[in-house]
């Protein structure tokens, strides 16, 4: 809610320099020029609108920005003219119901007609109707660029972009923005992304501090790959900067944001609390204590108050994850582990007599969490204690498997499969339909939980090369491809940006899934882009969370 009162973090002037485009590249950029389903995104409104949040057609903002004076760029910068006017939307309006429905209420719908069908008429027409007017938009958009001149492009169409673009600071952000967006196949956003990235950075220094600092952290955190809630965070602060902002739309956002911050301190405190109950620090002495760091996850996940159960839950998950996690890491012997492997895939604590005390306090701990959350299908817990097993016979054997063979592991002892499914089936996706979904291996949760395996593997490398762990990605791509280790580094970090574009190009097919499910499983990624940035495990060295905790669980926003 937050940023739908500021308006969007991107320059107004894109629409301008998108007439400057050709038609296909306009395509790519013009949030009306891509006909989309209502799962991925609302319909434009019948006025001309400015740019939201990320100046793409694929999503909607993380941060749902919309209907607010925009943030002006330095009195060196000088604006093109909007193409039309803008005109906020009111805070209390909704869509008016179909004409259905208004027939359906008043010529006699039966008295027993269920309230539930009723809504899901009144949805119905609304997707219907927003569905043609994304079609009729569309068609008056494409043909307005009909005999635009190729301005961007050298008149020898050779593809390369005119330099001239490049004084456009505004459009050149807003193209990089843009850019992030992109799948396979689409060369020229590639294009655009090195052109972009190269420009803005050699115009940061020209620019006045505010604008360069929105610059810089768009070059280092693209919008697209931002924790929503510190995006939001940060972006109040470049609008109060502003001086045509609104102070009482801006003061209404700070408190919208300080009270979401004081739930979320109250589900910390829960969550602490259940922590040092249970004795963890004493019982499993060798665990790392990640209690807040770990609330970072399902934080990102959703923000929104109703996912506040399903916060607390998962970030006790999180916690015997990571419990487990330093089992088999660092303590357990192979013969210990294998017979702990066998009791957990059979859920049988009495079979842990032989092993030691605090192996049974973690395994116990995840019996006595999933019978709190009630979710009856224990294999993802199964399959991960399998996975962690696969690495300690590797560490153990010394073992280097090929890259394509850990990965397969990794997608497991990422943790992120599990993470995903239990916090979806805690919230309000636990259909049996969305169970099977979530269960038969989906290729957009594949894709996020390879990011998360490979970003840190690449972050914590040289540190656990230190002593007897398992291999990462980074040897087994070195081994494979007979490679050094930075140019291990590259070849993952192209991996990375391959499944970037496998979470795009699935966000756009999965039209069969609610929205805040790929949302959610979206924001998993993002959370892993901050915690493993800069080849930085800031998960194990929580220090280097320190700043991102503080801004949200910790410093309200100043209202004056």
């Amino acid at each position: 809610m937050t940023l739908s009162l500021l308006g969007s973090a991107l320059p107004a002037k894109l629409r301008t320099f998108q007439d400057t485009l050709p038609p296909r590249f306009s395509t790519l950029c013009r949030a009306e020029d891509l006909p989309r389903h209502p799962l991925l995104g609302s319909a434009p409104p019948a006025e001309p609108r400015a740019f939201r949040g990320t100046p793409h057609p694929r999503f909607s903002t993380p941060c749902r920005a919309e209907g607010l004076p925009r943030h002006s760029p330095s009195s060196d910068q000088h604006p093109l003219p909007s193409r039309g006017p803008h005109h906020p939307p009111s805070l209390g309006s909704a869509p008016l119901p179909s004409r259905g429905h208004f027939m359906g209420t008043y010529l006699g719908t039966p008295t027993h007609r269920s309230r539930q069908f009723d809504t899901e008429e009144k949805r119905r027409g609304e997707r219907d109707r927003a569905e043609r007017s994304r079609k009729w938009q569309l068609r008056i958009e494409c043909a307005d660029l009909t005999g635009k001149e190729d301005t961007i492009f050298h008149q020898n169409n050779q593809g390369n972009f005119n330099q001239k673009v490049a004084k456009d600071v505004q459009g050149m952000w807003s193209l990089f923005e843009a850019a992030q967006l992109r799948v396979h196949g689409e060369d020229i956003l590639d294009e655009a992304l090195d052109f972009t990235n190269t420009h803005l950075k050699s115009l940061i220094n020209q620019l006045s501090s505010s604008f360069s600092a929105q610059i810089s952290h768009c070059l280092r955190k693209p919008l697209h790959k931002g924790v929503p809630r510190l995006e939001a965070r940060r972006y109040i602060s470049f609008y109060e900067e502003d001086p045509s902002h609104c102070k009482v739309l801006l003061n209404f956002a700070k408190q919208d944001f300080n009270m979401l911050q004081e739930l979320h301190q109250n589900e910390v405190s829960s969550i602490t609390k259940w922590w040092k109950n249970s004795e963890f620090g004493t019982k499993v002495p060798y665990a790392r204590v990640r209690v807040v760091e770990g609330y970072l996850w399902p934080l990102t996940m959703s923000y929104e108050p109703e996912y506040s159960v399903a916060r607390k839950m998962e970030s006790k998950l999180i916690g015997c994850v990571s419990l487990l996690d330093d089992t088999y890491d660092a303590y357990g012997t192979i013969e210990e582990l294998e017979l702990f492997t066998r009791s957990i895939q059979r859920w049988d604590i009495s079979s842990l007599q032989p092993l030691p005390e605090s192996m049974k306090v973690v395994f116990n701990a995840i019996v006595e969490l999933w019978d709190e959350i009630k979710l009856t299908n224990s294999s993802m817990f199964c399959n991960l204690a399998r996975a962690y097993l696969v690495e300690a016979k590797w560490r153990h054997e010394l073992y280097i498997p090929t890259y394509n063979e850990y990965k397969d592991n990794g997608v497991i002892t990422s943790t992120y499969p599990l993470q995903i499914t239990s916090f979806l089936l805690l919230a309000k996706f636990s259909t049996q339909e969305m169970l099977d979904w979530f269960l038969s291996d989906p290729t957009i949760i594949r894709a996020v939980s390879l990011i998360g395996r490979l970003e840190n593997d690449m972050s914590s490398h040289k540190f656990e090369q230190q002593r007897m762990h398992v291999v990462s990605a980074v040897e087994c791509c070195m081994k494979q491809y007979d490679i050094s280790q930075e140019e291990a580094y590259k070849f993952i970090r192209k991996d990375i940006e391959d499944l970037w574009k496998v979470i795009n190009e699935e966000c756009l097919k999965l039209e069969c899934i609610p929205k805040p499910v790929l949302d959610c499983i979206l924001n998993v990624a993002r959370i892993t882009e901050l915690t493993y940035e800069n080849f930085e495990d800031k998960y194990t060295n929580g220090e280097l969370l320190k700043d991102y905790i503080v801004a949200l669980l910790v410093d309200p926003i100043n209202i004056e």
